[in-house]
C-alpha cells in the first residue's frame, strides 16, 4: 500500500497468515466401552495432540520466528453438550499433549497458543462461556493464536486428525513512511486499536478501543507493530481525500505528526484497511504494509490536520518560501478600512484561487498548493507549492461577492541593501522570483497606482507579450461611471481597468469624472497606507528614497541599472491603459512611488523612471500599471 499527500496511490499487499496443526491424534483407551452415540460414554480417553506449526512457506507473506512460534498450547475439549470434558495447558514446543477426556461423540477441540498463562481459562465450563470469553492481552507480548475442530469423536481405538488450522488472533502492520523536503516527521501513534478480542471469531460486539502510546521518532521505517483484529466494515464513496471524514467512529487509524515550515505542526490521519478509499477493516491473520510519502501538507485533504499555524499581521501581500510554507491570513483584513465587508470573521465565508502564474495550477506541484477557510479562527490557510511564482486569493462574503484579495508571493526570502540615504530596498521587484538581468521572472507584477492588487508582467523579457495567468483571468474593462470605483476595485481584484477618455484629467481608475483619492498608498502623515501592496515590513516607497539615485550611484548594466553595483532594477516597460490595454516596452523602466502630486490634473503619481541614458522623474497616469520596487518601514 503506497500512499502519497496529496494524490494518493494506494497499493495493497495483504498476506493472509495460515498456520496447521499437522498432524492431530486422538487416541483412546483400549478400556471397557465402545465410546459411540452423541452423548459421552462412561469411559475415559487419553487425547495425544501433536502440535507441528507449518513452515513459513505456507505463508503468502513472509513472517517472522516470532510470528510462527508456538511457545505454549492450551487444548480444551468440549462434549457434545457443550461442556468442558477435558482441558491440558503445556509450556514446552513441538511436542505431544495428551489430554485425558471422556469417549463420545460430536466434541469440539480448541488450541490456544501462547497465552503464557495456565490459568487462562479458570472458570471456564462450557463452549458458551468459551466464545463469550474477551482476552485483553497485548498480543505484542503474547502473540495469541487459536484454532478449532468440530464434530469430532473419541473411541476404544486411535483415530488420526488432521487439518486443524491454528490462526493468529492479531493483524501485523508493517510502516515505512517517507518525507519530501520541507517535512520533517516528529512520531507517530496508531488509534482506535482493538484492545479485546474473541477468541474464536473477528468481531466489533463487545470490544474495546483505545490509543497507544504515542511514539517520538524522526524516520518510521520497517517499524511493525501486531493489533487485534478490527473489522469496521467499508463505506461507499469514491473521494480518497475524504476517508478520513466518512469514517467509522471506532475505526482504526495512524497518526503521523511532522514538522513543516513557519512552525507549522502537521498531523497526518491514515486509516488502515486493504484500500484508501472505502475499506476500514483490519483482519485477524492479516499483515498490512503501509508505504506511506509525505508529499505536502494538505489540509484540503480530510487526512492532514495543520497545527500551530502562524496567524499573519494584516497586510495586503504575504511572502512565502517554496514546498510546505504554512500561513494563516486574517480576514478581519476586510473591514480594516471601515466598510463591513465581511459581517462576521467567523461563520458565513468562503476562499479560493482568484489566479496564479503556473500552469500547475492548486497543487503541491504549483506555487499554491492548498486554500483552506479556517472559518472558527477567522483565518484563510494557505500552504505552498514546490514552485516560485505568485498567486492572489480572495475571501467571499456570505452572498458570493470578493470582500478582499491578497497577494502570495513564493519566492527565496529577499535580502536587501541600504543606500546612502538610509533606505533599505528589497534585492527584487514585488513579484520577481529572480534578480538576474534579461530574465522576465526579474521584472514582477504591474500595479495601478493606489490598488493593492498585482497584475501580470512579461511572458519573457523585452518582447511586450503578456505573461499568461491560470486558474482564473484578467479582464479589461473600462472606467466604471462613478466619482469612487474604489469598492469596485476591491471586489474584482482581477480587473484591469483603462481608460476611454481623451480628457488627461480623467486617466484614472478610481473615479470617471476626475476625483482622485492621494491617500490610498500614503498616508497624510507619509506612514504605509491601508491599500500598500508590500508585504508586513515593508512598503511602496515615497519619492524621497531614490533622491540619492545619481548618474554616479545608479550607473548603467545590461538590460538596466544598478545601485553602487549591489543592488539591482532592470529595465521594465509598462502597461499602457489609455483606450485599450496595451504592453509598451521601449528601452525604460518606471516604478512607482507612494507619492501621488496635486498636479497635472489629479490623475498622475511620481514614477521613477529610467534609460540607458539617464533618470528622470516621471508624472505617470495612476490607470497605467507600473513596477513596484518595496523599502524597509
Amino acid at each position: 500500500m503506497k500512499i502519497e499527500i496529496k494524490d494518493i496511490i494506494y497499493i495493497n499487499k495483504i498476506g493472509k497468515w495460515i498456520l496447521l496443526l499437522l498432524p492431530l491424534f486422538l487416541f483412546s483407551c483400549t478400556e471397557d466401552s465402545n465410546g459411540t452415540g452423541s452423548v459421552d460414554s462412561d469411559g475415559t480417553a487419553i487425547i495425544r495432540l501433536t502440535v507441528r506449526p507449518n513452515d513459513a512457506t505456507q505463508v503468502t507473506r513472509t513472517s517472522s520466528s516470532t510470528e510462527s512460534k508456538v511457545s505454549n498450547l492450551y487444548i480444551l475439549v468440549f462434549n457434545s453438550s457443550g461442556k468442558v470434558v477435558g482441558t491440558k495447558y503445556s509450556s514446552t514446543t513441538d511436542t505431544t499433549v495428551s489430554i485425558t477426556t471422556r469417549q463420545g461423540t460430536n466434541y469440539t477441540i480448541y488450541a490456544v497458543a501462547n497465552t503464557g498463562n495456565s490459568a487462562f481459562f479458570q472458570g471456564v465450563g462450557t463452549l458458551t462461556q468459551f466464545k463469550k470469553m474477551l482476552t485483553t492481552v497485548d498480543v505484542n507480548t503474547y502473540p495469541l493464536m487459536c484454532g478449532s475442530l468440530s464434530g469430532q469423536s473419541v473411541s476404544q481405538s486411535s483415530v488420526t486428525i488432521g487439518g486443524l488450522k491454528l490462526t493468529r488472533l492479531f493483524a501485523k502492520v508493517t510502516l515505512n513512511v517517507t518525507a519530501a523536503a520541507g517535512i520533517t516527521i516528529t512520531g507517530y501513534q496508531f488509534c482506535n486499536v482493538a484492545t479485546s478480542a474473541y477468541l474464536d471469531r473477528d468481531t466489533v460486539a463487545g470490544i474495546t478501543w483505545a490509543n497507544k502510546t504515542a511514539v517520538t521518532a524522526s524516520s518510521i521505517s520497517g517499524v511493525t507493530y501486531y493489533m487485534y483484529g478490527n473489522p469496521q466494515g467499508t463505506v461507499t464513496h469514491t473521494d480518497q481525500k475524504n476517508k478520513a471524514q466518512s469514517a467509522p467512529v471506532n475505526a482504526s487509524y495512524l497518526l503521523i505528526t511532522a514538522q513543516g515550515k513557519s512552525s507549522s505542526q502537521v498531523t497526518y490521519k491514515i486509516y488502515l484497511g486493504s484500500d484508501n478509499v472505502s475499506d476500514y477493516n483490519v483482519l485477524r491473520n492479516y499483515s498490512y504494509t503501509y508505504n506511506i510519502t509525505l508529499n505536502s501538507l494538505y489540509s484540503v485533504d480530510t487526512r492532514v490536520t495543520l497545527n500551530n499555524v502562524v496567524t499573519q499581521v494584516t497586510s495586503n501581500c504575504y511572502i512565502m518560501n517554496p514546498v510546505g510554507d504554512v500561513i494563516g491570513i486574517p480576514v478581519s483584513r476586510a473591514n480594516e478600512d471601515g466598510t463591513t465587508r465581511l459581517s462576521s470573521t467567523t461563520s458565513g465565508w468562503t476562499c479560493g484561487l482568484v489566479w496564479t502564474d503556473n500552469s500547475n495550477g492548486l497543487s503541491s506541484s504549483g506555487t499554491v498548493a492548498s486554500i483552506v477557510a479556517d472559518v472558527a479562527n477567522g483565518r484563510i490557510i494557505v500552504t505552498s507549492g514546490n514552485a516560485k511564482g505568485n498567486a492572489v486569493v480572495y475571501v467571499k462574503d456570505s452572498s458570493g461577492n470578493i470582500a478582499w484579495s491578497w497577494h502570495i508571493w513564493v519566492t527565496d526570502t529577499p535580502s536587501s541593501y541600504t543606500t546612502s540615504a538610509g533606505y533599505t530596498f528589497q534585492d527584487r521587484n514585488l513579484g520577481a522570483i529572480t534578480t538576474a538581468p534579461s530574465l522576465a521572472t526579474t521584472l514582477g507584477f504591474t500595479y495601478q497606482w493606489g490598488r493593492k492588487d498585482p497584475f501580470p508582467g512579461q511572458a519573457s523579457y523585452n518582447t511586450g507579450t503578456e505573461q499568461s495567468i491560470y486558474g482564473g483571468s484578467i479582464s479589461y474593462v473600462p472606467v466604471p461611471s462613478s466619482s469612487n470605483n474604489l469598492s469596485y476595485s476591491i471586489q474584482h481584484p482581477n480587473y484591469l481597468m483603462y481608460s476611454t477618455s481623451s480628457d488627461p484629467s480623467k486617466w484614472n481608475w478610481y473615479s470617471s469624472d476626475g476625483t482622485c483619492n492621494f491617500y490610498l498608498w500614503n498616508t497624510s502623515a507619509g506612514k504605509k497606507a491601508l491599500y500598500d501592496p508590500c508585504p508586513p515590513g515593508w512598503r511602496v516607497p515615497t519619492s524621497s528614497a531614490y533622491s540619492d539615485f545619481t548618474t554616479s550611484t545608479f550607473t548603467w548594466t545590461t538590460d538596466g541599472r544598478s545601485y553602487n553595483g549591489s543592488l539591482y532594477f532592470p529595465y521594465t516597460g509598462y502597461y499602457r491603459n489609455l483606450t485599450s490595454s496595451s504592453w509598451a516596452y521601449n528601452g525604460s523602466a518606471f516604478y512607482r512611488t507612494a507619492t501621488s502630486p496635486t498636479t497635472d490634473y489629479n490623475q498622475t503619481s511620481y514614477t521613477f523612471a529610467f534609460t540607458s541614458s539617464g533618470m528622470i522623474w516621471n508624472g505617470s497616469c495612476n490607470i497605467d500599471g507600473d513596477f513596484v520596487r518595496c523599502i524597509s518601514e
